[in-house]
Formats: structure tokens, C-alpha cells, sequence
């Protein structure tokens, strides 16, 4: 059992030695100075200052620790004399009211951290047993005075650090550890403050700023952290020789993590992005050449050091730039209902790309292509209003079809696709929309919805977009309802099962766009009817017994709209507002639009009413293309009548049959053709022997043709070409001709061809056998072009022969 060794008190004095310090204590301190007052010189740096320890009357001698405010103090450092009659000091003195100390030290004493206790008590003996002196003997604190000689007359000082270990068996450190406290105690003031409560909190541990648990290690360094491989091995092999292992590893101090924070600014956050390993294998050839490797920071240690370092200094947003940080890191408080206000129906718009593979022909084969889905959300309601889905890309124009799917019933939509009524498919008014600044902040968008609409847009900055969430939702929902209701779909859960699912249904070919599109209205069916948005539900809905989906949100809003936002808008209204009309001028009952000319039985009555009008005002009319539909565009008269006109038959026969705007493809077809018979006709010339038949074509031309036969009425939704981007060229115009077809039928137009009206009562006449083959309709318009011209001129050889 370890012996406990006495508790140091100090030395009680004899009456001369009594005598002489009260003659000390009782002298006047010369510049109104006082034991432990703290002063400076007007000529110091700043930052040094001074604390009067003891004075000496007789040599005019003062005896002052210097200390530097701010800093800790060092390991040593004895009062030094200074000669007050000496460079004129008394004037230079400039008193100090209180001293900065470390925010432990200025609590009282019953206040102080219990962390900062521990060893307090034997630190304040052993300044009391050097310091001080017993005036009675009784060994009581209020008897104890401070003893001059030992801060005056060091070998008097060093006999007494003597006396000390040997009456506690102190070891070879003591005299430095008792300088270490005593240098310690001056620095911080002494025990000034003592009536107070506050005396002797100088000698206080300073754990505060030794980190412990949630705080950082700051001075005067860090330990080295766990043995390195390299460690563990010396220290294996010390204890095989029977040695002791001494670990020599160096401790991360300010100056190293000053060079981590360089190379982390330099080459994890600026310059080339590097990984953290890298940054710190740069670090050392740059700040540690010199060093052997055991005296150089370890990747462990910056690992350890480098996130505070981030933190502190902003690398995080400088590596990943201001746009990254804003949509990924920065926290965004606040919901997208609010700028609603719980009564302004805001509709948020943007794209998404289907997670869901597609499938178009391409040469022959079923290949899948990326498609952009774009979808109306309310921001008041939560519900899916409307959709687009766009085969080349995000565009203004998919914008506007999405928003005319939020403002008519989808009826035709329906229908087309041979869906029964589905109640989730929500109609009704919007006050403005909100999108990013892609395709839907175009000029046309945001005319059709502020001037036409006489609606509000917003156009928030670049930014993480709010409907995200929706997005992801609404894409597990159709791929949820693919896997069920199709042999290609198949889901995203993780188990046995669904795995090999996956496997073996991603050998089939992809979904098909109409296939796609029906499951398309279905999701949209059940995320207005089953998805829970009772966030959206103010106090009043919940008394009037409103449901918390969306489709029962909508429906409550709706109809306590009124006046001019309860207004239904007809089906022309709302394609008048966004498919605006286009002014051309007529010329001979002709309208020229994309270098092609149109005309109508119904545009000829019009323009010859207008030539009978005296004065040469040019005959001004407005049509519409719906989507790169060639074959037949939309008219209207300045009497606001809406008709159909068509492309006359010279523009057919130099465009082609299929009437779409791919005038690249069409333009094509007819020289691919001759350029087929030309070859043909060359290698009959050339090679008779080896001649072909006339009626063939080449394999590429005929691959187009069939592909455009195909897409007129098959599953593909004329999503049909030769290349992936031809493929969704067909598709995007097959989908204007279902637009045309839905405009057609609300503005009631069923017009006829100019040269059908011309020609229809001759060739009632000139041929009075008709068979019932030539009376059916065909869908070749240049094939009935071709039997109508044979008839007439069979008819005039009839006339011209008498024999027949």
C-alpha cells in the first residue's frame, strides 16, 4: 500500500524575519502600484504586460512578471528586477483595471467546472508552501503572509524548492513542475480577487479548452491517435528483444493544421478537385520536404482534422461551386404551398424522363428511346392537372399541351385510346403556373399564359426543383402499374422475387408508346384518387368534411371559385389561347404557309366575296399548323369562321401523301425512288444479264415506306423510323394529327378541297358505270388523283373514236 506523504504548509517564520517583511509590506509602492497590479509601458509592443510581484524599498528595486495578454503562459518564467529611478520608468507606467483571464478562472470558486478541480488543492499548497510564511505556527491560511525573500533572492528560492521534495519524496521534475504552477500563478494575476471568491482560481485546470466530449482539442497540440502499422511493428519487436517501447510519434499541432487547411484550399477545394488522400500526399512534399515520415501528419490525422477544417473555412461550398451547394447542401426551409396562400391555384410545371423503357421501330426492330413526360402539379392541391408527353426532347410546345390537358376534360384522350371514364382525371381553371427557366419560360408560353390566359408565371432561380418528390412518386406509381398490367414492366423492390423478375422481363421488348400512354391515365387516375395531402387541408375543409386526396382538394377549391376564375372556357377559347393564330395574306384563294400553298372550297367563297370589295385591300386571314401536320392546316376568316384548308395537289405531288412536316423524309422519298429506278434502268444498260425487276426498290426506301404505312394505325404511335431520331420525329407528328383531329372537333370544321369542289360535277358526269370500288374512299389521295385522271382521259378517246 502506497504511504501518503504529510500535506505541505508553509515554513513558520522567527520574530526577525517577521520584522523585516511587515517593514516590507508596510512601504509605499512606488507609481501608485500594489502587489499583483498590472501595468504597461507607454513605449512597449502591444500586447506585453507586467504584473508587480514584490518591492524593495531600500534598492529602489521592483520585482514584475511579464507576461503576453492572450497567450498561455510558458513553461517558466521568474519575476524579473526592474530599477524604477532608471529611464525615467514612473512616467511610462500606464495602469491596467483588470487583467483578461480564461472564463474559468472569473466564476467563483463553488461555480468552477468539477473537471477543473482535480489537483486544485495540492497546486495552491505548494505556492503557499513557497510563497508564503506562518506568523503563528498554527498552520491556519488566515495566518499565512507572503514571503519577499523567495521571489527577491533565488538561492533562498531554490533552498526552499529543496526542502519541499524532500518532505513529499518528490522526483527530479519537481523543481520544474513547482516553477511551472508558480510561473502560472503570477501570470493569471496571483490571488487578487481573494475577498470575492474568485482567489486563487489562477491555479484552475483549464479543461474547458482541452476539448472532452462535443468540443475540439485546440492547444497547445493533439495527441498522434492510434499505433500506424508501423508503430505496432517497432513496438512488437521491442517487446520480443525485452525492451521497453518508447513511441516517438509527433502531435498535430496549430502550425500543421494551418498546412492541412493550405492543401485543402489549394487542392481539394480550388485547383484540380483532388480526392483527400491525394490532397494530403501533395501536402507533404510541399511543407514537410525535409521531414523523415514519422515527423509528418498521417493521412489518419487529416481524415481526422479535415472536417472541422471544411466546416470552419467554407471548403465544402467552394469545392462543389454556389449552384451545387444552393440545390444540394444549403438547407431550403419553407413549403411550395405557401406562395398559394390556401386560395391561388398555382400549377407547378416541368419534364421528366420516363424510367420506363419505350419502344419505336428502328430499322425493323423494336429499340428503346428515351421519352420526356411533363407534368402539371398543383401546388394548392397536390394534384396531377394535365400531362404532355414530348418524343423530342423537353420543349415550349409540350408545355402548352400540358396546360391544355389541365383546362379541357381528356375525354378525347380517352377515347382515342379506348379507355373507359376515369373520375381522377381532374378539369378546371388555374391562376398561374410556376417552371424553371428551360423551354417553359419560351416567348410563346409565357404569352399564351400572361396576355391570353391573363394568368401569372414565376420563374424562380435555378434552383433544386420543389417537384421532385412528385416526380419520383408519380414514376413509382406507373411503374408499379406497368409490372402489373404489362408483360415488360417490372419493379424496383429488392427481394428474390422482383430480381428475378427483372431478369427475365428485361429480355422483352420495350412498352409501347400507346400501351405507355393508357398507363400513363391510369397513374395519374389513382394519384388523384389515393394519395395523402392532408398537409394541404386547411382547419375550414376539415369542418366542412373535405377529403384529404387530391381529387376531393380540387374539387372543394373549384368550387368556391367565382367570378372570372369560375369561368369555364370553351374548347376553342382554350386553343385560341395556346395555339395562337398566325396572319397570312390570301392570294388567288390560296394561303402560302412553309413554302407550301393551301386552299379550301370554303377559302375560295371567302375570297371571292373579298375581290368584289372595291379598293385593293389585300384579303388578310389567320391559320394555325398543328404540329408539323403538312397535309391540312386550320383557317380563319376575318368573319370568324373556322374551317379546314388543304394543300393543293401540285404541293401534294412534290411533298408527298403522308401530309406531315418532316419535309426532310418526304422530300427525299420521291428522289430515293427515281434515284432506285435510275440505277435500275442503268443496270440493264450495263449488265443484261444480271437485270432486276422493275418493280423493285431499295431496302432502305422500302423500310421507310413501311414504316410510315405502320405508324398510320399501329401500337407504335408512329414512333416508326429508320434512326431512333426519325423514330420520334413520327411520333411527335402522330400526335399533332390526334391534336388536329381534337381541334377539328371543337371548332366544327369539315371542310372541302378546292379542287374537289371544282371537279366534283364533272366526274359525276363523265362516267355514268361507276363501279362500287371507285366509289369508296381511299387513303391515297394521289392514288384517287391518278383513277380520276384515267377516267377523263378514257372518256375523251370514247369521244374522239366513232366506233365505240
Amino acid at each position: 500500500m502506497k504511504k501518503e506523504n504529510p500535506p505541505l504548509k508553509p515554513p513558520v517564520a522567527n520574530d526577525i524575519v517577521l520584522s523585516q517583511l511587515r517593514q516590507l509590506h508596510e512601504a509605499v509602492w512606488p507609481a501608485n502600484l500594489y502587489r499583483y497590479a498590472i501595468y504597461t509601458l507607454s513605449d512597449d509592443e502591444e500586447g506585453v504586460a507586467y504584473i508587480a510581484v514584490a518591492w524593495e524599498p531600500d534598492s529602489r528595486t521592483l520585482y514584475a512578471q511579464t507576461i503576453n495578454v492572450g497567450t498561455p503562459p510558458p513553461a517558466c518564467r521568474i519575476p524579473r528586477p526592474i530599477n524604477v529611478d532608471a529611464q525615467d520608468w514612473a512616467s511610462r507606467v500606464r495602469p491596467i483595471a483588470k487583467l483578461t483571464r480564461p472564463r474559468c478562472m472569473e466564476v467563483p470558486l463553488a461555480n468552477a467546472p468539477v473537471s477543473s478541480l482535480v489537483g486544485w488543492e495540492d497546486r495552491v499548497s505548494l505556492v503557499k508552501a513557497l510563497l508564503m510564511v506562518d506568523t503563528v505556527g498554527k498552520g491556519r491560511p488566515s495566518d499565512f503572509i507572503v514571503n519577499d525573500f523567495i521571489i527577491i533572492d533565488s538561492s533562498l528560492r531554490s533552498q526552499r524548492i529543496e526542502e519541499m521534495r524532500k518532505a513529499i519524496g518528490g522526483g527530479k521534475g519537481f523543481r520544474s513542475y513547482v516553477l511551472k504552477v508558480v510561473t502560472r500563478f503570477f501570470w493569471y494575476g496571483g490571488d487578487y480577487g481573494a475577498d470575492d471568491g474568485k482567489g486563487w482560481n489562477t491555479l484552475l485546470a483549464r479543461t474547458e479548452d482541452r476539448g472532452g466530449p462535443g468540443k475540439r482539442r485546440l492547444s497547445p497540440a493533439t495527441k498522434p491517435g492510434p499505433l500506424s502499422a508501423k508503430e505496432k511493428l517497432a513496438k512488437a519487436r521491442a517487446q520480443a528483444n525485452g525492451k521497453e517501447y518508447v513511441r516517438k510519434a509527433r502531435r498535430v499541432d496549430a502550425h500543421d493544421i494551418e498546412n492541412m487547411k493550405e492543401g485543402l484550399e489549394l487542392d481539394w477545394a480550388g485547383g484540380d478537385k483532388v480526392s483527400l488522400a491525394t490532397t494530403q500526399s501533395r501536402m507533404i512534399p510541399r511543407r514537410y520536404k525535409y521531414r523523415p515520415v514519422d515527423d509528418t501528419p498521417s493521412y489518419r490525422r487529416m481524415r481526422y482534422r479535415y472536417k472541422e477544417i471544411v466546416q470552419d473555412n467554407g471548403l465544402l461550398a467552394l469545392r462543389n461551386g454556389p449552384q451545387a451547394t444552393s440545390k444540394d447542401v444549403d438547407p431550403r426551409p419553407g413549403t411550395s404551398s405557401e406562395l398559394t396562400q390556401s386560395v391561388i391555384e398555382i400549377l407547378d410545371i416541368d419534364g421528366f424522363h420516363f424510367k420506363i423503357p419505350v419502344g419505336a421501330r428502328v430499322l425493323g426492330k423494336v429499340q428503346a428511346v428515351p421519352l420526356i413526360l411533363i407534368l402539371a402539379i398543383s401546388r394548392l392541391t397536390g394534384a396531377l392537372r394535365g400531362y404532355a408527353i414530348c418524343t423530342q426532347g423537353e420543349t415550349g410546345e409540350g408545355y402548352q399541351r400540358c396546360l391544355i390537358s389541365a383546362l379541357l376534360p381528356m375525354d378525347y384522350y380517352l377515347s382515342e385510346l379506348g379507355l373507359d371514364p376515369l373520375p381522377g382525371l381532374l378539369t378546371g381553371n388555374f391562376d398561374g403556373i410556376c417552371n424553371d427557366n428551360g423551354p417553359g419560360k419560351s416567348r410563346a408560353v409565357r404569352s399564351s399564359v400572361t396576355n391570353s390566359y391573363g394568368g401569372i408565371m414565376f420563374n424562380p432561380p435555378g434552383a433544386r426543383p420543389d417537384l421532385r418528390p412528385v416526380g419520383e412518386r408519380f414514376n413509382e406509381i406507373l411503374i408499379r402499374i406497368v409490372s402489373e398490367q404489362t408483360e415488360q414492366g417490372y419493379s424496383r423492390e429488392n427481394n428474390l422475387f422482383e430480381r428475378a423478375k427483372r431478369r427475365e422481363r428485361s429480355k422483352l421488348s420495350p412498352i409501347l408508346p400507346r400501351p405507355l400512354e393508357r398507363v400513363v391515365l391510369q397513374a395519374i387516375d389513382v394519384y388523384n384518387r389515393t394519395t395523402d395531402k392532408s398537409k394541404l387541408r386547411t382547419a375550414r375543409m376539415r369542418d366542412a368534411d373535405c377529403g384529404i386526396t387530391p381529387d376531393k382538394l380540387h374539387e372543394y377549391h373549384q368550387k368556391r371559385r367565382h367570378g372570372q376564375g369560375a369561368r369555364i372556357r370553351s374548347a376553342d377559347e382554350v386553343f385560341d389561347t395556346f395555339l395562337p393564330w398566325t396572319k397570312r395574306t390570301c392570294n388567288d384563294a390560296r394561303v402560302h404557309w412553309e413554302n407550301a400553298r393551301y386552299s379550301s372550297a370554303e377559302l375560295k367563297d371567302a375570297a371571292i366575296m373579298h375581290s368584289r370589295r372595291p379598293g385593293k385591300e389585300a384579303f388578310v386571314v389567320e391559320v394555325k399548323s398543328p404540329y408539323h401536320k403538312a397535309g391540312k392546316i386550320l383557317c380563319r376568316i376575318p368573319e370568324g369562321e373556322v374551317f379546314e384548308i388543304e394543300m393543293i395537289e401540285e404541293d401534294k405531288i412534290r411533298f408527298g401523301e403522308d401530309l406531315t412536316w418532316l419535309e426532310l423524309t418526304f422530300a427525299k422519298m420521291d428522289d430515293d425512288i427515281r434515284r432506285a429506278e435510275a440505277a435500275h434502268e442503268k443496270a440493264k444498260l450495263t449488265q443484261p444479264t444480271k437485270r432486276k425487276s422493275a418493280q423493285r426498290v431499295s431496302v432502305k426506301t422500302q423500310q421507310q415506306l413501311d414504316d410510315i404505312e405502320g405508324s398510320r394505325t399501329d401500337e407504335f404511335a408512329g414512333a416508326v423510323g429508320a434512326t431512333k431520331s426519325a423514330a420520334k420525329r413520327n411520333s411527335k407528328a402522330f400526335r399533332a394529327q390526334q391534336l388536329l383531329e381534337q381541334q377539328k372537333i371543337a371548332y366544327g370544321a369539315n371542310g372541302r378541297s378546292a379542287d374537289e369542289a371544282d371537279t366534283e360535277g364533272t366526274t359525276s358526269g363523265t362516267s355514268g358505270n361507276t363501279t362500287a370500288d371507285d366509289t369508296q374512299s381511299s387513303d391515297d389521295p394521289l392514288a384517287d388523283a391518278a383513277r380520276l385522271a384515267e377516267r377523263a382521259y378514257l372518256a375523251r378517246g370514247k369521244q374522239g373514236d366513232p366506233t365505240k
